[in-house]
């Protein structure tokens, strides 16, 4: 399509990009396994729509919620994520290191998001417990640790 600028394997319509699929495979599960110390790795539930990719995973603690949005670009993704974090509730800028040099926000109620590139990342831990895990990690640090798994998958690929 002319006019688009899409990342090396991203395509916009049917079907989620490659990247958006990590959040629910690949590392990631294992990586939620092993922060939370579960048995099991979590399996989560999937939907595609409107060029939203979510991944619910139904944890102990509550539900776990992973989303990427795909835009057409890195402009219109920034413009996207401008717009999730002017709505958010009690948001603090993420910069520096916290950052990883990316556009980057989370709130105190347990939401982490990040941009890159023509996708950005919310990792949702609100419905989760305020304290998770038997390393009684808060809920807003779960979600931070969680959006840093992904975006070390994205880096990989």
């Amino acid at each position: 399509m002319a006019g688009m600028s899409m990342a090396p394997g991203q395509t916009m319509g049917a079907t989620p990009p490659k990247k958006a699929l990590m959040v629910c495979g690949g590392d990631v599960p294992a990586n939620i396994k092993d922060a939370l110390k579960l048995s099991a790795t979590p399996k989560g539930t999937t939907k595609w729509s409107d060029n939203l990719f979510t991944c619910t995973y139904p944890l102990a603690e509550g539900n776990l919620v992973l989303r990427v949005k795909q835009s057409t670009n890195d402009a219109t993704a920034r413009a996207y994520f401008d717009s999730r974090k002017a709505s958010a509730a009690k948001v603090s800028t993420l910069s520096g290191l916290a950052s990883l040099g990316l556009p980057a926000y989370e709130t105190a109620g347990g939401t982490a998001s990040f941009v890159r590139d023509n996708l950005t990342l919310e990792v949702d831990a609100t419905a989760m417990k305020p304290v998770v895990g038997v390393d009684k990690t808060t809920r807003k640090d779960f979600a931070y640790t969680v959006a840093s798994f992904v975006l070390a998958c994205w880096r990989e690929h």
